[in-house]
């Protein structure tokens, strides 16, 4: 044995006390009795209450489920009277099998700080030769007593009702978002706050409330598509003689209508309005970058001002009316008719005729 491997042995030897030392790891013998859990369940998370048949009356504060689909024979499904209440359809549907339509399937009665999420409310009303008629449900969601505050529906759909979809009145609380109605023999949505929600086939205005983005809504008969303070990213129709929309401020909009006005608002920004047989776009004040068409009425008309927009019908009516048109065009199809005017025109272009008292610019047009 050279000396180099007898000391090399011998720090081997005074080591390995030290590292049998680091290395231990105590009594690894499991505590005596059960395991117990050590992790919360749902419940104790967020508390709920199941909801397994109907009717029935939320008074209480807390969060509340369905367990299943529900349905009753007359009135009310779920009345909400309390504060502080969360009611989640789980995905199921709630429904009415009363011959002659009565009741509504939730009903707020002076609820305050309240959500409605997650389900379907089913109803038996139809529409036939322009009558409603059916089944079920009055209204798919309403109030009585005083307007709800603090209440928030989402992503609830609402279909086959006499009256109402969804009506919340117009406190500046209420907010309906990722909604759906179809077929209301009523208004499908009143809130102060409506996005990203769609209504089809209403008796009565599609949408009404103070603001309204990303949303349609149309309606069979002679009401507006959507009545609001503020649309934005919207449409509205009307099939009637109602108007497409009618708003206070309309940006990036799309609306029309079969005989009444397309698009009416104070300002407008980026829009589109047609209608067959009245104005596309009526401007109380500024128009800005939009497009109006009309078969038999006006395309564009404002008593204020038109910027940079279209306006083309195919009858005798001016394609585009306004008292100052900037960077404009107005179009009429019929020969012989005027295209456009206004009291002044600046840039702007006229076919096949124009009349403008104070021309500026004038790229092209008649006289």
């Amino acid at each position: 044995m050279t000396a180099r491997t007898f000391f090399l042995g011998l720090g081997l030897l005074t080591i390995s006390p030290q590292l049998s030392t680091v290395l231990a790891q105590g009594n690894l013998s499991p505590p005596p009795g059960t395991p117990a859990p050590t992790m919360k369940t749902l419940g104790q998370i967020e508390p709920r209450t199941p909801i397994s048949s109907l009717p029935v009356t939320l008074n209480s504060s807390g969060s509340y489920y369905l367990t299943k689909n529900l349905s009753v024979s007359s009135g009310n499904g779920i009345t909400i009277t309390g504060s502080g209440i969360t009611v989640d359809l789980n995905g199921f549907t709630i429904s009415s099998t009363s011959p002659n339509p009565n009741g509504t399937a939730i009903m707020f009665t002076g609820a305050l700080n309240v959500t409605v999420k997650n389900g379907f409310i089913e109803s038996g009303v139809t529409l036939t030769g322009g009558t409603f008629s059916g089944t079920g449900f009055v209204n798919g969601m309403y109030y009585s007593l005083s307007t709800p505050r603090n209440v928030l529906i989402s992503h609830v759909s609402v279909a086959g009702v006499l009256g109402d979809g969804i009506d919340l009145g117009t406190s500046e609380s209420s907010v309906v978002e990722s909604c759906t109605v179809r077929l209301a023999g009523g208004a499908g949505i009143i809130a102060w706050q409506v996005r990203d929600s769609a209504v089809r086939g209403c008796g009565n205005v599609g949408i009404y409330g103070g603001e309204i983005e990303n949303s349609s809504a149309g309606t069979t008969s002679s009401f507006t598509g959507i009545q609001a303070d503020n649309a934005q990213n919207c449409s509205g129709f009307s099939s009637g003689s109602g108007t497409g929309m009618d708003v206070s401020t309309a940006q990036n909009c799309r609306a029309s209508s079969q005989s009444g006005v397309g698009l009416n608002a104070n300002t407008a920004m980026n829009c589109y309005g047609s209608s067959d047989s009245n104005d596309g776009i009526q401007i109380a004040q500024i128009a800005t970058n939009c497009f109006g068409s009309s078969n038999t009425g006006r395309g564009i008309v404002t008593s204020g001002n038109a910027n940079t927009c279209y306006g083309i019908t195919t009858s005798g009516a001016v394609g585009l009316n306004a008292t100052v048109a900037t960077a404009c065009e107005g179009n009429n199809g019929a020969p012989g008719s005027v295209g456009l005017t206004a009291l002044t025109g600046i840039s702007c272009a006229g076919s096949p005729n124009q009349f403008i008292l104070n021309k500026y610019d004038m790229v092209g047009g008649g006289p």
